[in-house]
């Protein structure tokens, strides 16, 4: 994670020709990704050790997974839209199925 807030210290006080408002909303929301990404692992961690009565490594390594999972699809996304399908209709199908998912389990 340090090294990903270096890489936004150097976009934002870099000698490029960008204006200094995009820099500035890249860094933020970058930030603000990074935060989220945070708070939904400790609320996790947090709910598999309260709720579900797991221990301290169970739980670790649980999100471990989560994360690493997450993570792993959008790399896979990214690349069968960049190859064989398109951005558009990737876009198209992965919301859909976040829909179906995300409905599924209220």
């Amino acid at each position: 994670m340090l090294g990903l807030m270096w890489q936004c210290v150097g976009i934002l006080f870099g000698l490029r020709s960008h204006n200094n408002m995009s820099r500035v909303s890249i860094v933020g929301a970058h930030s603000l990704q990074l935060l989220a990404v945070s708070g939904c692992t400790v609320n996790l961690v947090i709910f598999l050790l309260d709720m579900m009565d797991e221990d301290n490594a169970s739980a670790s390594n649980i999100v471990t997974n989560w994360i690493g999972t997450s993570f792993l699809m959008s790399v896979i996304g990214a690349s069968i839209g960049d190859s064989f399908v398109g951005h558009l209709r990737t876009s198209v199908v992965y919301h859909i199925l976040f829909v179906m998912v995300s409905y599924n389990n209220i």
